[in-house]
Protein backbone atom coordinates (compact mmCIF):
# COMPACT_ATOMS: atom_id res chain seq x y z
CA UNK A 1 0.00 0.00 0.00
CA UNK A 2 3.26 2.16 -0.22
CA UNK A 3 4.77 3.78 -3.34
CA UNK A 4 8.15 2.08 -3.86
CA UNK A 5 10.66 4.17 -2.60
CA UNK A 6 12.11 5.14 -6.30
CA UNK A 7 8.51 6.78 -6.86
CA UNK A 8 8.27 8.37 -3.79
CA UNK A 9 11.45 10.07 -4.29
CA UNK A 10 10.15 11.48 -7.90
CA UNK A 11 7.01 12.90 -6.12
CA UNK A 12 8.93 14.57 -3.77
CA UNK A 13 11.21 16.31 -6.41
CA UNK A 14 8.70 17.31 -8.69
CA UNK A 15 5.95 18.23 -6.33
CA UNK A 16 8.33 20.67 -4.44
CA UNK A 17 9.13 22.24 -7.16
CA UNK A 18 5.19 22.52 -8.92
CA UNK A 19 4.76 23.76 -5.18
CA UNK A 20 7.36 26.48 -5.58
CA UNK A 21 6.08 27.70 -8.86
CA UNK A 22 2.77 28.28 -7.35
CA UNK A 23 3.53 29.91 -4.50
CA UNK A 24 5.72 32.30 -6.39
CA UNK A 25 2.18 33.26 -8.64
CA UNK A 26 -0.38 32.83 -5.92
CA UNK A 27 1.66 34.39 -2.63
CA UNK A 28 0.21 32.15 -0.43
CA UNK A 29 3.55 31.05 1.78
CA UNK A 30 5.99 34.02 2.65
CA UNK A 31 8.51 31.53 3.16
CA UNK A 32 10.99 30.57 0.22
CA UNK A 33 11.91 26.97 -0.50
CA UNK A 34 14.81 25.94 -2.44
CA UNK A 35 14.62 22.24 -1.39
CA UNK A 36 12.20 19.60 -0.10
CA UNK A 37 13.25 19.82 3.41
CA UNK A 38 12.67 23.33 3.78
CA UNK A 39 9.26 22.76 1.99
CA UNK A 40 8.79 19.88 4.37
CA UNK A 41 9.48 22.43 7.48
CA UNK A 42 6.64 24.39 6.88
CA UNK A 43 3.41 23.58 9.21
CA UNK A 44 1.59 21.26 7.35
CA UNK A 45 -1.92 22.88 7.83
CA UNK A 46 0.05 25.90 5.68
CA UNK A 47 1.44 23.67 2.96
CA UNK A 48 -2.49 22.40 2.24
CA UNK A 49 -3.36 25.90 2.08
CA UNK A 50 -1.20 26.37 -1.01
CA UNK A 51 -2.20 22.11 -2.27
CA UNK A 52 -5.54 24.29 -2.23
CA UNK A 53 -5.31 27.28 -4.08
CA UNK A 54 -3.47 25.42 -6.98
CA UNK A 55 -5.61 22.86 -7.62
CA UNK A 56 -8.40 25.45 -7.52
CA UNK A 57 -5.92 26.52 -10.29
CA UNK A 58 -5.31 23.92 -12.58
CA UNK A 59 -4.18 25.93 -15.00
CA UNK A 60 -1.14 26.52 -13.17
CA UNK A 61 -0.01 23.04 -13.61
CA UNK A 62 -0.55 23.44 -17.09
CA UNK A 63 1.57 26.64 -17.15
CA UNK A 64 3.97 24.86 -15.32
CA UNK A 65 4.81 22.04 -17.83
CA UNK A 66 4.51 24.45 -20.64
CA UNK A 67 7.29 27.00 -19.23
CA UNK A 68 9.34 23.81 -17.76
CA UNK A 69 11.79 26.42 -15.46
CA UNK A 70 13.28 23.25 -13.99
CA UNK A 71 14.13 21.72 -17.27
CA UNK A 72 12.17 18.66 -16.05
CA UNK A 73 12.42 15.66 -18.47
CA UNK A 74 9.28 14.85 -20.85
CA UNK A 75 8.50 11.91 -18.69
CA UNK A 76 8.38 14.02 -15.63
CA UNK A 77 6.32 17.02 -17.66
CA UNK A 78 3.52 14.00 -18.45
CA UNK A 79 3.10 12.98 -15.05
CA UNK A 80 3.00 16.73 -13.54
CA UNK A 81 0.23 17.42 -16.27
CA UNK A 82 -1.50 14.42 -15.22
CA UNK A 83 -2.13 15.99 -11.43
CA UNK A 84 -5.04 18.63 -13.19
CA UNK A 85 -7.38 15.80 -12.46
CA UNK A 86 -6.14 15.47 -9.09
CA UNK A 87 -9.12 15.59 -6.16
CA UNK A 88 -8.88 17.77 -3.43
CA UNK A 89 -11.88 17.47 -1.00
CA UNK A 90 -13.29 15.47 2.27
CA UNK A 91 -12.86 11.95 2.00
CA UNK A 92 -13.66 8.83 4.02
CA UNK A 93 -10.65 6.34 4.50
CA UNK A 94 -12.73 2.83 5.04
CA UNK A 95 -10.23 0.69 5.75
CA UNK A 96 -6.38 -0.71 4.17
CA UNK A 97 -6.40 -3.90 2.27
CA UNK A 98 -2.95 -5.48 1.32
CA UNK A 99 -3.32 -3.44 -2.28
CA UNK A 100 -4.00 0.08 -1.50
CA UNK A 101 -6.46 2.05 1.41
CA UNK A 102 -10.14 2.42 0.09
CA UNK A 103 -10.94 6.02 0.20
CA UNK A 104 -14.57 6.92 -0.20
CA UNK A 105 -16.23 10.18 -1.55
CA UNK A 106 -18.16 12.52 0.48
CA UNK A 107 -19.92 14.57 -2.06
CA UNK A 108 -21.50 13.61 -5.29
CA UNK A 109 -22.19 10.18 -6.39
CA UNK A 110 -20.34 7.77 -3.63
CA UNK A 111 -17.18 6.63 -5.33
CA UNK A 112 -14.40 4.04 -3.72
CA UNK A 113 -11.01 4.83 -4.43
CA UNK A 114 -7.86 2.47 -4.31
CA UNK A 115 -5.23 5.04 -2.84
CA UNK A 116 -1.24 3.78 -2.48
CA UNK A 117 0.75 6.11 0.60
CA UNK A 118 3.96 7.69 0.26
CA UNK A 119 6.33 6.33 2.85
CA UNK A 120 4.06 6.10 5.50
CA UNK A 121 0.90 4.18 5.95
CA UNK A 122 -2.18 5.96 6.64
CA UNK A 123 -2.99 4.83 10.29
CA UNK A 124 0.74 5.99 10.52
CA UNK A 125 -0.32 9.32 9.15
CA UNK A 126 -3.49 9.74 10.94
CA UNK A 127 -2.51 7.75 14.24
CA UNK A 128 -6.28 7.15 14.58
CA UNK A 129 -8.92 4.02 14.42
CA UNK A 130 -10.31 3.62 10.89
CA UNK A 131 -13.13 4.75 9.31
CA UNK A 132 -12.16 8.13 9.92
CA UNK A 133 -12.57 11.45 7.63
CA UNK A 134 -9.60 13.46 6.19
CA UNK A 135 -9.08 15.91 3.71
CA UNK A 136 -6.53 15.97 1.06
CA UNK A 137 -5.51 15.55 -2.55
CA UNK A 138 -5.81 12.68 -4.44
CA UNK A 139 -3.55 12.74 -7.40
CA UNK A 140 -2.92 10.17 -10.43
CA UNK A 141 0.59 8.79 -10.58
CA UNK A 142 1.06 6.54 -13.40
CA UNK A 143 -2.20 3.92 -13.28
CA UNK A 144 -2.28 4.65 -9.82
CA UNK A 145 -4.05 6.60 -7.22
CA UNK A 146 -1.76 8.53 -4.69
CA UNK A 147 -2.50 10.96 -1.65
CA UNK A 148 -0.44 13.86 -1.69
CA UNK A 149 0.90 12.98 1.64
CA UNK A 150 -1.15 16.11 3.69
CA UNK A 151 -3.91 14.26 5.50
CA UNK A 152 -5.86 16.68 8.05
CA UNK A 153 -8.39 14.43 10.22
CA UNK A 154 -11.62 15.48 11.65
CA UNK A 155 -12.22 14.50 14.91
CA UNK A 156 -15.89 13.07 14.71
CA UNK A 157 -17.44 10.27 15.83
CA UNK A 158 -18.25 7.37 13.32
CA UNK A 159 -20.69 5.49 15.53
CA UNK A 160 -21.87 1.70 14.67
CA UNK A 161 -25.03 2.76 12.50
CA UNK A 162 -22.81 5.31 10.15
CA UNK A 163 -20.26 2.57 9.86
CA UNK A 164 -22.79 -0.18 8.87
CA UNK A 165 -23.46 2.38 6.27
CA UNK A 166 -20.55 3.29 5.22
CA UNK A 167 -19.76 -0.42 4.45
CA UNK A 168 -22.97 -1.05 2.62
CA UNK A 169 -22.27 1.78 0.80
CA UNK A 170 -18.91 0.34 -0.26
CA UNK A 171 -20.25 -2.66 -1.69
CA UNK A 172 -22.75 -1.08 -3.46
CA UNK A 173 -20.19 0.88 -5.08
CA UNK A 174 -17.83 -1.83 -5.41
CA UNK A 175 -20.50 -4.20 -6.97
CA UNK A 176 -21.53 -1.61 -9.47
CA UNK A 177 -18.68 0.16 -10.69
CA UNK A 178 -15.74 -1.27 -9.18
CA UNK A 179 -12.99 0.13 -7.10
CA UNK A 180 -11.29 3.15 -9.00
CA UNK A 181 -7.22 2.58 -8.85
CA UNK A 182 -6.62 5.41 -11.99
CA UNK A 183 -7.25 9.02 -12.59
CA UNK A 184 -9.11 10.46 -13.95
CA UNK A 185 -12.41 8.27 -13.34
CA UNK A 186 -14.93 7.09 -15.68
CA UNK A 187 -12.93 4.55 -17.90
CA UNK A 188 -16.21 2.38 -17.59
CA UNK A 189 -19.75 3.95 -17.91
CA UNK A 190 -21.06 5.36 -14.82
CA UNK A 191 -22.99 2.99 -12.80
CA UNK A 192 -22.07 0.30 -15.25
CA UNK A 193 -20.58 -2.94 -13.59
CA UNK A 194 -17.31 -3.86 -14.73
CA UNK A 195 -16.88 -6.95 -16.18
CA UNK A 196 -15.14 -9.90 -14.19
CA UNK A 197 -11.54 -11.08 -15.10
CA UNK A 198 -10.86 -13.89 -17.23
CA UNK A 199 -8.35 -16.01 -18.48
CA UNK A 200 -9.72 -15.98 -22.52
CA UNK A 201 -6.68 -18.72 -23.26
CA UNK A 202 -7.57 -20.65 -20.14
CA UNK A 203 -8.70 -23.97 -20.10
CA UNK A 204 -12.64 -23.94 -19.60
CA UNK A 205 -11.84 -26.01 -16.43
CA UNK A 206 -10.29 -23.03 -14.98
CA UNK A 207 -12.78 -20.43 -16.20
CA UNK A 208 -15.34 -19.02 -13.83
CA UNK A 209 -18.80 -20.01 -15.44
CA UNK A 210 -22.06 -17.89 -14.83
CA UNK A 211 -24.14 -20.54 -12.55
CA UNK A 212 -27.67 -21.50 -13.00
CA UNK A 213 -28.16 -23.53 -10.18
CA UNK A 214 -30.45 -21.97 -6.94
CA UNK A 215 -28.10 -20.42 -4.36
CA UNK A 216 -29.04 -21.79 -1.26
CA UNK A 217 -26.33 -19.43 0.69
CA UNK A 218 -28.10 -15.94 -0.68
CA UNK A 219 -28.87 -13.73 2.22
CA UNK A 220 -27.89 -12.63 4.98
CA UNK A 221 -27.05 -14.69 7.91
CA UNK A 222 -26.56 -13.12 11.80
CA UNK A 223 -23.57 -14.87 13.19
CA UNK A 224 -24.22 -16.81 16.22
CA UNK A 225 -21.26 -17.62 18.10
CA UNK A 226 -17.60 -18.34 17.26
CA UNK A 227 -14.90 -20.04 18.73
CA UNK A 228 -12.39 -17.99 18.46
CA UNK A 229 -13.65 -14.31 19.97
CA UNK A 230 -15.61 -14.28 22.66
CA UNK A 231 -19.31 -13.27 22.18
CA UNK A 232 -18.62 -9.35 23.49
CA UNK A 233 -16.54 -8.71 20.65
CA UNK A 234 -18.60 -10.45 18.17
CA UNK A 235 -21.15 -8.09 18.88
CA UNK A 236 -18.72 -5.14 20.09
CA UNK A 237 -20.13 -2.72 17.47
CA UNK A 238 -23.10 -3.98 15.37
CA UNK A 239 -24.86 -6.97 13.81
CA UNK A 240 -22.35 -9.77 12.93
CA UNK A 241 -23.06 -11.38 9.95
CA UNK A 242 -22.66 -13.08 6.66
CA UNK A 243 -24.04 -12.16 3.56
CA UNK A 244 -23.99 -13.67 -0.09
CA UNK A 245 -24.80 -12.03 -3.19
CA UNK A 246 -25.17 -12.37 -6.92
CA UNK A 247 -22.37 -13.06 -9.08
CA UNK A 248 -20.08 -15.58 -6.25
CA UNK A 249 -19.62 -12.16 -4.06
CA UNK A 250 -20.32 -11.72 -0.57
CA UNK A 251 -19.13 -10.06 3.07
CA UNK A 252 -19.07 -10.98 6.45
CA UNK A 253 -18.70 -8.60 9.28
CA UNK A 254 -17.74 -8.94 13.26
CA UNK A 255 -16.49 -6.91 16.02
CA UNK A 256 -13.97 -4.36 14.06
CA UNK A 257 -13.30 -7.21 11.16
CA UNK A 258 -14.98 -6.54 7.51
CA UNK A 259 -14.24 -8.39 4.56
CA UNK A 260 -15.44 -9.44 1.24
CA UNK A 261 -15.48 -12.61 -0.05
CA UNK A 262 -14.76 -14.42 -3.63
CA UNK A 263 -17.00 -17.39 -3.22
CA UNK A 264 -17.77 -20.43 -5.02
CA UNK A 265 -20.38 -23.28 -4.58
CA UNK A 266 -19.88 -27.08 -4.22
CA UNK A 267 -20.33 -30.06 -1.52
CA UNK A 268 -18.25 -30.88 1.57
CA UNK A 269 -19.03 -34.09 2.73
CA UNK A 270 -22.19 -34.72 1.24
CA UNK A 271 -23.92 -31.26 2.13
CA UNK A 272 -24.14 -28.08 0.23
CA UNK A 273 -21.33 -26.03 0.99
CA UNK A 274 -19.77 -22.80 -0.51
CA UNK A 275 -16.10 -22.58 -0.23
CA UNK A 276 -14.59 -18.61 -0.42
CA UNK A 277 -11.72 -16.21 0.00
CA UNK A 278 -12.08 -12.63 1.56
CA UNK A 279 -10.13 -9.81 1.78
CA UNK A 280 -10.48 -7.19 4.34
CA UNK A 281 -9.47 -5.41 7.62
CA UNK A 282 -9.42 -5.72 11.27
CA UNK A 283 -9.26 -2.20 12.10
CA UNK A 284 -6.92 -0.64 10.33
CA UNK A 285 -4.51 -3.91 9.13
CA UNK A 286 -4.88 -5.61 6.42
CA UNK A 287 -6.54 -9.13 6.58
CA UNK A 288 -6.91 -12.23 3.96
CA UNK A 289 -7.83 -16.06 3.98
CA UNK A 290 -10.26 -18.47 3.43
CA UNK A 291 -13.08 -20.26 4.65
CA UNK A 292 -16.09 -22.81 4.15
CA UNK A 293 -19.31 -23.21 5.16
CA UNK A 294 -22.29 -25.86 4.71
CA UNK A 295 -25.91 -26.01 5.06
CA UNK A 296 -26.97 -27.78 8.46
CA UNK A 297 -30.83 -27.81 8.95
CA UNK A 298 -31.74 -24.00 9.06
CA UNK A 299 -28.24 -23.23 10.20
CA UNK A 300 -24.97 -22.59 8.55
CA UNK A 301 -21.64 -23.98 10.12
CA UNK A 302 -18.50 -23.36 8.75
CA UNK A 303 -14.47 -22.18 9.34
CA UNK A 304 -12.43 -19.14 8.48
CA UNK A 305 -8.96 -19.65 8.34
CA UNK A 306 -7.21 -15.84 8.27
CA UNK A 307 -3.32 -15.84 6.58
CA UNK A 308 -0.38 -16.21 9.11
CA UNK A 309 -3.09 -15.83 12.23
CA UNK A 310 -5.81 -17.69 13.97
CA UNK A 311 -8.45 -19.68 12.62
CA UNK A 312 -12.18 -19.94 13.99
CA UNK A 313 -15.54 -22.52 13.40
CA UNK A 314 -18.76 -19.90 13.34
CA UNK A 315 -22.20 -20.60 13.17
CA UNK A 316 -25.18 -18.42 11.80
CA UNK A 317 -28.97 -18.21 11.09
CA UNK A 318 -30.68 -17.02 8.45
CA UNK A 319 -32.07 -13.28 8.66
CA UNK A 320 -35.27 -13.52 6.75
CA UNK A 321 -36.35 -10.57 6.31
CA UNK A 322 -35.05 -6.70 7.58
CA UNK A 323 -38.03 -5.17 9.87
CA UNK A 324 -38.69 -1.60 8.61
CA UNK A 325 -41.51 -0.82 10.34
CA UNK A 326 -43.89 -1.96 12.89
CA UNK A 327 -47.68 -3.13 11.57
CA UNK A 328 -50.99 -2.46 13.16
CA UNK A 329 -52.99 -5.83 13.52
CA UNK A 330 -56.66 -5.79 13.00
Amino acid sequence: MLLCPDDADLFFRVNRLLMEYANERLKVLPECFKSHDEFVRIPPERRIELHRALYARPDLIESFADENPSLLSEEDLDLVRSWRHGIAAKFIILRQLQKHAIFLSTEGPPTAYGVLALTDTFDELVRLPLPLMVETTLLPFRDKIICDGLVSSFNISLGPGIRRGLNESYAETKRLAGIVTSLPAGQAAPGKARPAVSMPNAPAALRRQPSKARNPFRGRWRIESMEQPDEDFIHENEESYFEFGRDGRGEFHFGDVHCEMDCRLGTRDGRKAVEFTFEGGIGADAATGRGWAVLHGTSLEGRLFFHFGDDSSFTAVKVTQRVAGVRRKG
